[in-house]
């Protein structure tokens, strides 16, 4: 008997979505604190946290970040291009699509 798929579950962090670190390597030289340090300030600080219950916006998030690094507002407006340099798996994304509406994804989109 052949099985129908009923859902499908994709991590984005490394699995659609393969985030490009180099750049991110010129901030922590600059700023002196280390990768993950760069990480948690950007997607784990006390804002982003309430952002994930809706309590906060992107814009306060990153207003948190320019906060406690102390950087300039075009400093923050760079570090938010250099965090989210990357490529998106295009072959996965076109694999996932084919079952857009037929079974786990109703009319979300996905992808870029």
């Amino acid at each position: 008997m052949k099985k129908q798929i009923s859902a499908i579950i994709i991590d984005v962090g490394g699995v659609l979505y393969h985030p490009d670190t180099s750049p991110r390597k010129k901030w922590v030289e600059r700023l002196g604190i280390s990768e993950r340090e760069l990480a948690e300030i950007v997607f784990n600080n006390a804002v982003t946290n309430k952002a994930k219950i809706g309590d906060a916006t992107p814009d306060e998030i990153w207003q948190e970040v320019q906060n406690v690094l102390n950087l300039l507002p075009y400093e923050v407006d760079q570090l938010k291009v250099d965090m989210w340099k990357g490529h998106w798996d295009i072959d996965l994304l076109n694999l996932l699509r084919q079952y857009k509406g037929k079974r786990a994804f109703g009319n979300s989109k996905i992808g870029p």
